[in-house]
């Protein structure tokens, strides 16, 4: 049994503290509860923290770093401290009676020189205008908070203990990306009064990202030393950011928000699930459509956890920005262990340059492709994430993606260059589209009132069906049709280049027509791809050409309409709208939309199978007629047009609105149960 413990808590202390925290320290002498990390203790929460610190082992046991709220706790409530805890430092708040300034004061009892700020609270120089600091709180609550409490009794043990503490927080190391204009500075370990980051703020020009999330701790020392370099980031005539801030930094900020000086906060750390994507996460953005909030970084939807209003009081008086499309995938290209300034890669000719996207089970990087003599392309790469290249399964469905696509050599289909494989994983290099894909676009016309003009969508589904028709009589090499499926044909997998070239991605669920792939097993009740595009055959049977047909006639209908037709606000409801509901005219509420584009529509999407247009192809064939109707030609210069018109609100949409057209191709297979 050791004879010293040291336990640190963060976060909220309400009903669901459960279990025991403190029940395994009977017989250790001395046990230290640092607290510098929790929020906020509700009337739950001191109800179960009673009882168990009632019942704490530990022969001595202290409070340490308490801070200024939980002190006032202490001095309201009887017997938060247990029968034997023993307070040994608590912050204290500060304010100048100058600039008006706010900071927080440690004081330890163990250090004679504190005199503690329920006698004669001593002042303290102001760091921002060089006035005077007073203690700003009632004396009553710290005096009552000690009294409550056991009477100080320091053992050799307890020093023991908090040394070996310091000792565990390594040392502040930056390490810098560059790409472009931007700079990427990335902190990890203690950003305490140890820190020095003179070096890193030499020679910085241009827009600074500063990613702290692998700060371990900081103190007062640390933190005005991070403002130095912040201050010298901003004198490069750049812009700076401080991404994914932790929770121990963002209280430090919070506190002396004067630290940020002109760099703007964007993200910070938060666990939560969004109730729009159902994504688990740990970051949020702050800033969405030019508002300050909390919002998930994958859809943009607003995040509302328990503590939003403890957060937002935090948040309330620092300044916040939204981080620009351009930046956002810097943040994910963390540089190698004790190396500066080099990028991960993956074999030697590809150098990754940013993510473009991640999903469940693949990520999509933007890399460039050097060879002899100069040469050089921008290519993306599709990876499968370490923890599922053992997955035998998902392997395999990863490789036919890249046998399968490799056979398709089409103008409007992904192109795959490589497939690599290296230490056990597999990635691969295809062509790399810049643009958008069509849900973003969807989401920015609405948004903005705009109707999605007819020949747009024309151009766009005709290619799209040019696409399916390609993949469906694809042959092998004895020209034996392979009756390729997509099964995933959506709004995300439809990729419009800026140039206005229309791409079909992410063959990743696709399959060779009743013939299950290698290694794929059959479950009932599994359905691969997205559940509000799937064909009302492919819920209760097998799929076949005329599944992704019937997709295809669902993007076209809400090109046209500008909504889902059978998109409901649960799975369960939207899996009978599919079975049951009919999909209304696609034309309602326009005059510009021809009769014979109506009727292509209805006929995609019958109900009947038999009813469908017997191929992509023959869909293709009746786009294109129409578009002879109209009288004037219909081309990708058309679809660039309407991009760069959306494109001011596609970048006000937030950050899943304005991601890479290739991060559709992230999102790897996808099953729904």
């Amino acid at each position: 049994m050791p004879e010293g413990a040291l336990i640190k808590l963060a976060g909220i202390i309400d009903e669901q503290l459960k279990g025991d925290l403190f029940d395994d320290l009977h017989g250790v002498l001395a046990v230290a509860i640092d607290l510098a990390g929790v929020h906020r203790i509700t009337s739950f929460g001191i109800r179960e923290w009673i009882r168990q610190i009632s019942d704490a082992g530990g022969d001595h046991l202290y409070f340490v770093n308490v801070p200024a709220y939980v002190m006032a706790q202490f001095g309201m409530v009887a017997g938060l401290g247990g029968p034997r805890g023993q307070i040994l430092s608590y912050f204290a708040p500060y304010v100048c009676n100058g600039c008006g300034a706010e900071r927080d004061r440690l004081f330890d009892r163990r250090n004679d020189s504190d005199v503690d700020c329920v006698d004669n609270p001593p002042s303290m120089p102001c760091a921002q205008c060089s006035g005077v600091m007073e203690f700003a709180d009632a004396p009553e609550y710290y005096r009552e908070a000690l009294a409550g409490t056991a009477p100080l009794d320091v053992v050799p043990a307890l020093f023991r203990v908090l040394a070996a503490k310091d000792q565990a927080a390594r040392p502040l190391k930056v390490s810098k990306t560059v790409e472009g204009s931007a700079t990427v500075l990335w902190l990890s370990g203690a950003l305490d009064h140890r820190a020095v980051l003179r070096r890193a703020a030499d020679g910085l020009e241009g827009d600074v990202l500063v990613v702290t999330d692998q700060v371990a701790a900081c103190d007062g020392p640390g933190v005005w030393e991070l403002g130095r370099l912040l201050s010298a980031a901003s004198d490069a005539r750049g812009r700076v950011w401080l991404a994914r801030t932790p929770r121990v930094l963002l209280d430090h900020l919070a506190k002396e928000p004067m630290t940020l000086g002109e760099a703007r906060l964007t993200s910070i750390e938060l666990d939560y699930v969004c109730g729009a994507c159902r994504r688990m996460g740990e970051w949020v953005s702050v800033m969405s459509a030019g508002k300050k909030g909390l919002y998930c970084q994958r859809c943009g939807a607003g995040v509302t956890p328990g503590e939003a209003p403890v957060l937002m009081a935090r948040l309330g008086v620092l300044e916040c920005a939204e981080l620009p499309a351009e930046q956002r995938g810097l943040m994910e290209l963390r540089p190698r262990a004790g190396v500066t300034g080099q990028r991960p890669g993956f074999v030697d000719k590809y150098q990754l340059i940013r993510l473009l996207g991640a999903g469940g089970m693949a990520e999509i990087y933007l890399a460039r492709q050097q060879g002899p003599a100069g040469f050089e392309r921008r290519v993306a790469i599709k990876r499968i994430l370490p923890n599922f290249a053992k997955d035998a399964q998902f392997v395999s469905m990863f490789l036919t993606e890249a046998k399968l696509v490799a056979r398709l050599s089409h103008p409007n289909i992904v192109q795959i260059h490589e497939l690599h494989e290296r230490d056990g994983q597999y990635f691969i290099v295809m062509e790399y589209v810049e643009g958008h894909n069509l849900a973003p676009m969807l989401n920015a016309a609405r948004a903005a009132t705009q109707q999605v003009p007819v020949e747009v969508a024309l151009r766009v589904l005709a290619d799209v069906c040019a696409a399916l028709e390609a993949a469906h009589t694809a042959c092998d090499d004895a020209e034996r049709p392979l009756g390729i499926v997509h099964r995933d044909v959506s709004p995300h997998n439809v990729l419009l280049g800026s140039d206005g070239v229309v791409k079909l991605s992410d063959f990743g669920i696709a399959r060779v027509s009743g013939v299950p792939r290698q290694g794929e097993s059959t479950q009932p009740g599994v359905l691969k791809g997205k559940l509000a595009y799937l064909s009302p055959e492919a819920l209760i049977g097998e799929p076949d050409l005329r599944t992704d047909v019937w997709a295809a006639g669902i993007v076209l209908f809400q090109l046209l309409a500008g909504y889902h037709p059978l998109s409901r606000s649960t799975d369960y409801q939207t899996y009978q709208a599919i079975l049951n509901d009919p999909v209304p005219a696609a034309g309602v509420g326009r005059t510009d939309v021809p009769p014979e584009l109506e009727a292509i529509v209805a006929k995609a999407t019958a109900r009947d199978a038999a009813q469908r247009y017997a191929s992509a192809g023959e869909m293709e064939a009746a786009l294109e007629k129409v578009i002879s109707l109209l009288g004037r030609p219909v081309t990708g210069r058309q679809v660039a047009e309407w991009l760069e018109r959306l494109e001011p609100e596609i970048e006000r949409g937030g950050p899943a609105e304005s991601t890479e057209a290739a991060t559709a191709l992230a999102r790897g297979p996808t099953e729904t149960q």
